[in-house]
């Protein structure tokens, strides 16, 4: 029983790691925050819990994002997370797609979850919060992104 804990916690790290390592540099666009504050979410729910309250017109640089989307998935001042998508505002004419990579448990390079307006080539399922994923295998796909709408 131990074992099977460890394996799942070495294997849980192994994964945080080599996304830390294989993500690209994040997008140029920074975004500002329309209202007095914003919520940054852990998850892209109203249910998750909140980990920092940005104050109005914070420069955040979004990470994920998409014309239809209610929740977008920002960096700011050292945190991660989730806001909704209609308290950002673009502050530059960028409409360009950040893309971020990970390394699966077979070493292999794969793009994270990424935002499209239409389905992508080379992705494999679209996830429940409107990102495509580009997962060779369904284990754990679309995970961080509300599970898997529809498989291609």
């Amino acid at each position: 029983m131990k074992t099977k804990i460890l394996k799942y916690i070495i294997l849980y790290l192994s994964v945080v790691f080599s996304s830390i390592i294989f993500t690209t540099a994040f997008a140029s666009s920074y975004y500002h925050s329309t209202y007095s504050s914003v919520n940054l979410h852990s998850s892209p729910t109203t249910k998750s819990p909140i980990t920092v309250t940005i104050p109005k017109a914070s420069k955040v640089q979004v990470l994920e994002a998409c014309s239809k989307c209610t929740w977008s998935k920002i960096y700011w001042n050292g945190y991660y997370g989730y806001v909704k998508a209609k308290y950002i505002k673009l502050s530059n004419n960028s409409n360009k797609v950040t893309v971020n990579y990970y390394q699966d448990s077979k070493k292999h390079k794969v793009q994270s979850p990424t935002y499209y307006k239409s389905v992508p080539n080379g992705a494999s399922a679209q996830c429940r919060d409107g990102s495509y994923s580009f997962s060779h295998s369904r284990r754990g796909t679309c995970s961080h992104h509300g599970g898997v709408r529809v498989w291609f």
